[in-house]
């Protein structure tokens, strides 16, 4: 089998809508939930490459779950803009005292 490094490619939307997302949060939860899921002692044995390797991965299936998550985040997003716009309309609307 022939591997050629010109067909991996990782496009911008792959980048900034499943890796960036991920990443960030992995980095978040690192310290907290990593050693909880995998015993204390394990975790802080790791080398330093099987820990990039963790994260690498971590950062892929979290950002996949926050991609799929998002259209509903999307839907609550819209129904909050819809009630701030109309309070910020009712006060506009309101006549000076």
């Amino acid at each position: 089998m022939n591997f050629d490094p010109q067909k991996f490619f990782i496009g911008l939307m792959d980048f900034f809508s499943i890796l960036l997302p991920g990443a960030v949060l992995a980095c978040l939860e690192m310290d907290v939930a990593w050693p909880q899921i995998i015993f204390e002692a394990k975790y802080r044995a790791l080398a330093d490459g099987e820990r990039l390797a963790m994260f690498l991965l971590a950062s892929y299936v979290v950002g996949h779950l926050v991609f799929l998550l998002g259209p509903s985040l999307g839907e609550i997003y819209g129904c909050a803009r819809h009630y701030s716009c109309n309070l910020v309309r009712s006060f506009a609307c309101e006549k000076p005292i």
